[in-house]
């Protein structure tokens, strides 16, 4: 029953608003830093590197689009059910199968949208005439932020599920990535309060604050026990909750 599930919900994907936004969020970041890098000063010096290119990018994407994208995502995969839970869990279906084929199916949509900004950045930085190799070894930052966006993906995943309006838990996600974002560089009395909120994983991931800032091996662990647990609450709660 897994198989067909997977395969229904790729078709609800396909050419759906989720996969558009998806495809279409990471190619825009990119033409906002191609137009700024353009625009740049830098863009005649010696600081136009392919290495400073790509943190912008990244960075950008991390600030500004990474984060939001997920919550609209996840509002906007599960709006696409809000008049057909009764429909679809009155099939001979297990709820834990529902519930893990579209958390699933965004961890793949935030893979996709990973994937085509470090395509779209490096087709840009080609285009704009960067010098020099292309670094592909930063292809593993961009890459190191899906299981990164796994505690972000859950939580958005648990808000939209709880409330079927398309603004409260996009504007909780974004709420508290901007809390996250004050809080990831201040250091209180040698301690970070925004350092394991579910978005610092994204922003270190992506080395917002540079190559001072690396997701390791243990921040790996941490994001995927944060995500573990937030999403098995919530399929706890999915599996007894009546739906409407």
């Amino acid at each position: 029953m897994l198989p067909t599930l997977i395969a229904v919900e790729l078709l609800k994907l396909k050419r759906s608003k989720v996969l558009r936004l998806a495809v279409a969020a990471p190619l825009f970041t990119v033409a906002l830093q191609i137009v700024s890098f353009l625009t740049s000063p830098l863009r005649s010096e010696q600081m136009a590197t392919w290495e400073l290119y790509l943190q912008q990018c990244r960075a950008v994407w991390a600030v500004f689009g990474f984060s939001l994208m997920l919550a609209c995502l996840a509002a906007l995969a599960l709006g696409m059910e809000a008049e057909n839970w009764k429909l679809l869990l009155a099939q001979p279906v297990v709820r834990r199968h529902v519930f893990w084929t579209k958390l699933l199916s965004l961890m793949a949509l935030a893979a996709l949208a990973q994937f085509l900004l470090f395509a779209g950045s490096i087709a840009g930085g080609l285009a704009v005439g960067l010098s020099g190799g292309i670094p592909w070894g930063q292809a593993l930052l961009f890459a190191a932020a899906v299981p990164a966006a796994f505690p972000v993906i859950a939580f958005q995943f648990a808000l939209s599920l709880r409330f079927r309006s398309f603004l409260v838990p996009v504007a909780v996600g974004l709420m508290g990535h901007f809390v996250c974002m004050i809080g990831f560089n201040l250091t209180i009395e040698g301690y970070r309060p925004g350092a394991y909120l579910p978005w610092a994983f994204n922003l270190k991931a992506l080395q917002v604050s540079g190559p001072t800032q690396t997701f390791g091996f243990s921040d790996l662990l941490i994001a995927g026990a944060m995500g573990s647990v937030l999403a098995m609450g919530a399929q706890i709660w999915f599996e007894r909750r009546d739906v409407d």
